[in-house]
């Protein structure tokens, strides 16, 4: 990890979306869970060969019961975030 200029190459993503729905729906259409997907538009570009090697929009999710409140929302967006990150890093490596 070091600065953008001076790297052999960089990641780069934006955040397109973050969609909360709902998930598990039981008898009276109560909802008892929720999903979160989140999208990301990603970049990977080799600095030496001064090219990108890919560009792809990457989704992945979460999901949480919703009497935990806002905490259990964290949870599935960072379990998002983590499917996310896993995702991005076998692009990249499997573009070696």
């Amino acid at each position: 990890m070091t600065d953008k200029t001076r790297s052999d190459s960089a990641v780069e993503g934006t955040i397109v979306s973050l969609i909360d729905e709902p998930y598990v729906v039981v008898q009276g259409e109560s909802v008892t869970k929720r999903k979160v997907t989140i999208s990301v538009k990603t970049t990977y570009r080799d600095g030496k060969l001064n090219k990108q090697v890919w560009d792809k929009q990457l989704s992945n999710w979460g999901t949480y019961d919703i009497s935990g409140g806002t905490t259990e929302r964290q949870v599935a967006i960072d379990a998002a975030i983590d499917k996310l990150t896993e995702d991005i890093l076998n692009e990249t490596v499997s573009s070696w």
